[in-house]
């Protein structure tokens, strides 16, 4: 009978009712101080749950993923992408200003 309580479900079923105060759920804590601390779990195991997923899925995007330009020599010598600079900075004084 105790290992019906664990299935995800019935867990479902407890946090919701526990957070709006329902009344006698089998297996809910009835004083509120029992509800928060279940409240306090369930976000805690909601936000690990999304962690995790977002480093499974930084880990898995990042090994596909190939650096292409790491210096400005590599950006003026590719023909991929189109770029420019905004009149009269640094930037395009700079370029203008090299032997390349």
């Amino acid at each position: 009978d105790r290992l019906e309580l664990l299935n995800m479900s019935n867990s479902a079923w407890l946090v919701i009712a526990s957070l709006l105060q329902q009344g006698p759920v089998e297996g809910a804590p009835y004083c509120m101080s029992g509800r928060a601390i279940l409240s306090v779990w369930w976000f805690f195991m909601m936000i690990l749950i999304a962690m995790y997923t977002a480093n499974l899925a930084a880990f898995l995007t990042v090994t596909r993923m190939r650096v292409g330009i790491s210096s400005v020599e590599d950006l003026l010598y590719q023909n991929k992408l189109k770029w420019g600079t905004v009149a009269s900075t640094s930037p395009q004084t700079l370029l203008n200003g090299s032997n390349k």
